[in-house]
């Protein structure tokens, strides 16, 4: 039996989640205890999903019949404020994936996000990349110079996140005994 614990976000209280040989339990303090049977799951998805305030966030999406159950490695604290729990996830979700794929071994895995969103996010590359150099040949013309400077600062810095989060997020199937390492966190890293 192992368990993992987060706060999802400021409206939902901690939540325990418990691997047994046949199921996950999930009990919150302001939620009825629901349990997941292995064998109605039908795929686990591994992605890393950053956002402003949490820069490291990696979410597992476990899809079963009737609805989804979203992990991530953070609990909220406060406005802006969350914890990684790098260790504790990484531990839990290598866990999930070997109890999982004994139980029901016609589960898909997959890592990334969906091809339709991978494929938005490199038009945004482009776009972002294509709308910053025009307004970087804008404000030379007419000579800001001040401003083609913070638009270059602006695209060296930007573009090595979007390249990283672009290749952390490239679609695939995975085997459940060897989880791809840039789907879950490093276990070391902690903030």
């Amino acid at each position: 039996m192992r368990q993992y614990h987060h706060q999802p976000n400021a409206f939902s209280g901690q939540r325990t989640y418990t691997l047994y040989d046949d199921h996950i339990e999930i009990s919150s303090s302001n939620v009825s205890t629901q349990s997941i049977a292995y064998n109605d799951i039908h795929s686990i998805q591994i992605q890393y999903d950053p956002t402003r305030v949490q820069l490291n966030q990696y979410i597992t999406v476990i899809h079963y019949k009737g609805g989804k159950l979203k992990l991530t490695n953070s609990s909220y604290l406060s406005f802006g404020s969350f914890e990684e729990h790098n260790e504790a996830y990484h531990s839990f979700i290598t866990k999930l994936h070997q109890e999982v794929s004994k139980n029901n071994p016609n589960i898909n895995y997959f890592k990334g996000t969906s091809k339709y969103n991978y494929l938005f996010s490199i038009f945004s590359f482009f776009f972002i990349i294509v709308v910053i150099l025009f307004a970087i040949l804008f404000s030379w013309q007419h000579q800001f110079l001040g401003l083609v400077a913070v638009k270059v600062i602006v695209l060296l810095f930007s573009v090595p996140y979007l390249i990283a989060y672009m290749k952390r997020n490239k679609p695939q199937k995975y085997d459940p005994q060897t989880i791809p390492t840039d789907g879950l966190p490093l276990k070391e890293r902690q903030s």
